[in-house]
């Protein structure tokens, strides 16, 4: 699989969006007074993982999960967000835990994690990935104060158009395990939350029934390497996870 994949790079753009405040001093009057009331104050948002995070799949950074997601906290919730991206291609769980390890200690709101495939595709064991989420966590609420952590589970990788049969099907199982196994971790964990969305078919996704439900797949949702998101998929994650920010209610 790896040597027959399409290799994309990473996209270009800024990898850390300050808010609106923190570009511009003065506002339009004619802006909305709750937009004004929301810049003020914007939540800071560190982004983190895989190349899924990194934005693999578009060209630039606005059109990955780092630009739909402040966009979309704006446009439908009046949220103001800087957010900051670290997140490198090839990351399993081990490589990100070293990463926030090395990263200097900075405050932020929420935590927005992918995490997985990579640790699917490397088979790591199921006990290697329970410490790590669990020392991921614990680094992100209590090096870098966030009061929420959002972990992406894995995506449907049965259903990758990538990856070959049987592998795929092998694939698929392990991404079930490890995405109910982070299930199970999160119950746990005050501050950690699961969001799991199908970029395929555009619906919150049940892995129970994995293997034996119909494939429905939505091309538009994958980038041309058939393992990322595209434009539209990225819209789509945010989307996702704007809407769990907006339940949690959490006060910044």
């Amino acid at each position: 699989m790896r040597k027959k994949a399409l290799r994309l790079p990473e996209p270009v753009g800024a990898r850390e969006i300050p808010s609106e405040v923190e570009v511009e001093s003065e506002k339009q009057e004619a802006e909305q007074e709750a937009i004004q009331e929301a810049i003020q104050k914007p939540i800071k948002i560190l982004l983190t993982g895989d190349s899924a995070a990194a934005g693999v799949g578009v060209e630039t950074q606005n059109d990955a999960l780092l630009g739909n997601l402040q966009q979309q906290l704006l446009s439908e919730d009046n949220i103001a967000a800087s957010i900051c991206l670290l997140a490198k291609g090839g990351l399993a769980t081990q490589g990100l835990l070293e990463l926030l390890q090395k990263e200097n200690p900075r405050r932020f709101d929420i935590a927005v994690v992918s995490i997985g495939v990579n640790d699917v595709t490397r088979f790591t064991s199921l006990k290697a990935w329970n410490t790590n989420v669990s020392l991921i966590y614990q680094l992100l609420v209590q090096k870098f104060g966030c009061k929420l952590v959002i972990f992406s589970g894995l995506p449907p990788m049965a259903e990758f158009p990538a990856i070959p049969q049987p592998l795929r099907y092998v694939l698929g199982l392990r991404a079930a395990m490890l995405n109910n196994a982070l299930e199970k971790s999160l119950i746990s964990l005050p501050f950690g939350r699961l969001l799991t969305v199908n970029l395929l078919n555009n619906n919150f996704h049940t892995y129970s029934h994995l293997v034996k439900r119909k494939p429905l797949l939505n091309a538009n949702m994958m980038a041309i390497d058939g393992f990322h998101p595209s434009s539209a998929g990225y819209a789509i994650w945010a989307k996702q996870i704007v809407t769990l920010i907006r339940e949690n209610n959490t006060p910044w």
